[in-house]
């Protein structure tokens, strides 16, 4: 059995691998917005820029490790 995220899909949903392109999404839909963001670790994003450097610094590269499970919904 693979021990990473791998994609995952029904007839509904697809769980996927986080992509660079995803950044303006992210962006916009919940990595700016205070409310979404005001229990996590980290602080609102202020640019793409910001979740741009969040996905290449912190997530693109934990998949790289054996138990890493972080999707994005599709």
């Amino acid at each position: 059995m693979e021990k990473q995220t791998i994609k995952l899909e029904t007839e509904r949903l697809i769980l996927r691998k986080f992509k660079l392109s995803d950044a303006k999404d992210m962006f916009e839909s919940y990595c700016s917005r205070d409310i979404v963001t005001k229990y996590l670790r980290w602080l609102p994003h202020k640019s793409i820029e910001d979740t741009l450097k969040y996905l290449t610094e912190i997530v693109l590269p934990k998949y790289e490790q054996d138990y890493t499970y972080c999707w994005a919904i599709e």
